[in-house]
């Protein structure tokens, strides 16, 4: 017979009790586990695990942020922009280097502190890190704004200070351009992607979609018809004009 354990989630600051439950001392670490990261999911707090043996665990307050988040948003581009993105990003090497400086593949731009090295940087990936500059965060702030501003489709930047750098963040604030808070959204899957906008419609989606894979040459894509993509007003009505024109709406 399997003594049963009773675990117990404080608040460490407060005291208060937020969660316990009774568990099989069989399962007594799984379960306790399970519990620590639900609590953890709910209260949006790190949960410290403790002695199994007694339970007792402890709920500390999440810690300090190190940094603070601002963006340029994402330079809205049309539906055949997408499809030219894409197909330079899934394309062969060759047509990547191509579309290297096309002023439809706009990169995403990224300022942010090496603790290694003691200084901020900053960079976008494109087969490969490029950096722009390294040094103060002005002077990579400065070079991130040069970028943007030649106005590539698809330019973003992510600026990303120390929280106790009062001089990086007073420069952020001070540009009317420049938006506070994350470029990135978590998907329902767990993944995160740039937030685009508004702008970003079903079209956009289906333009990028249609674009073949080079490192999977055998995964469909939808057929791409401007006119008709033009036309619809929804994505079922564009796949079911596409099925009647072609008699199958993927290739």
């Amino acid at each position: 017979m399997f003594r049963p354990y009773r675990f117990q989630f404080h608040n460490q600051a407060t005291g208060e009790l937020l969660f316990q439950n009774n568990f099989c001392a069989k399962d007594v670490v799984s379960c306790a586990e399970c519990a620590a990261k639900r609590l953890a999911n709910e209260h949006q707090v790190a949960v410290k695990m403790s002695d199994l043996e007694t339970g007792a665990t402890t709920v500390r307050e999440p810690d300090p942020p190190t940094m603070v988040d601002f963006h340029l948003p994402v330079i809205p581009y049309s539906p055949i922009d997408a499809l030219n993105r894409a197909a330079a990003a899934k394309g062969s090497p060759r047509y990547a280097e191509a579309a290297t400086y096309a002023n439809y593949n706009g990169h995403h731009i990224t300022v942010s502190w090496n603790s290694y090295r003691g200084y901020y940087v900053c960079e976008y990936y494109w087969g490969g890190r490029v950096v722009l500059t390294r040094g103060s965060f002005a002077a990579c702030l400065r070079e991130a704004l040069v970028y943007y501003e030649r106005g590539d489709l698809g330019s973003s930047v992510s600026l990303i200070p120390k929280a106790d750098d009062a001089e990086a963040i007073k420069l952020c604030e001070a540009d009317p351009r420049i938006k506070k808070g994350s470029l990135w959204k978590r998907e329902a899957d767990g993944t995160c992607s740039l937030s685009e906008g508004s702008w970003y419609t079903w079209r956009h989606q289906v333009a990028a979609q249609s674009a073949k894979d080079m490192a999977n040459p055998h995964c469909p894509t939808i057929i791409f018809d401007w006119h008709m993509l033009q036309n619809a007003d929804t994505r079922e009505d564009y796949e079911e004009g596409i099925r009647i024109k072609y008699g199958r709406v993927y290739q």
